[in-house]
């Protein structure tokens, strides 16, 4: 028994000695890049308010395939490389909440037909996105005007408005209850 068992060893060792990496380890593709600063959302002020927003994340599509969800600013790895079309969709975070993110539903995807990707190279991307035809705007508050009055039939609300430097709006006001 002694002699098969070290036929076995031996087998084993020659096998492990000879093989290739090649088989278990091929070689990997080298990636393009992609770059997201951010995503801006561009509004008629007059018609739907402020311009500020609360994206967080793309959802990035490279010809209708499905890249990933990613917190911005990010580099994007993509295995694909030469003209391909490219779609950014803005998320959120639902309900405010870290944990669970969602494509915003008003907002359009930002889209670019042949977008050049190079091979071990980073090209970044500015996208800017606006609120897509569906999206009705039935009250809009600034809170420039001062204390309003919320009625309901539950509730007797007043907000109160509170001068606030924001660099991030074109309003330097918000309300609070």
């Amino acid at each position: 028994m002694r002699f098969y068992t070290r036929i076995i060893i031996l087998v084993v060792f020659l096998f492990i000695a000879f093989s290739s990496c090649k088989v278990i380890d091929p070689a990997e593709a080298i990636p393009s890049y992609i770059r997201i600063g951010k995503i801006d959302l561009n509004t008629n002020y007059s018609t739907q308010g402020d311009s500020s927003n609360g994206i967080v994340d793309a959802w990035v599509y490279v010809d209708d395939q499905a890249i990933g969800a990613f917190e911005l600013p990010v580099s994007i790895p993509v295995l694909n490389e030469g003209k391909r079309n490219v779609k950014i969709s803005p998320g959120i975070k639902l309900n405010g909440m870290s944990g669970y993110r969602s494509i915003y539903p008003f907002y359009d995807s930002y889209v670019i037909s042949n977008f050049e990707l190079i091979k071990d190279s980073v090209r970044s991307i500015y996208p800017s996105v606006q609120y897509n035809a569906n999206t009705k705007f039935y009250f809009k508050e600034d809170f420039e005007m001062g204390t309003m009055l919320v009625k309901t039939s539950i509730s007797d609300t007043s907000i109160v408005i509170v001068d606030k430097d924001n660099p991030t709006s074109n309003n330097k006001k918000y309300g609070a209850i």
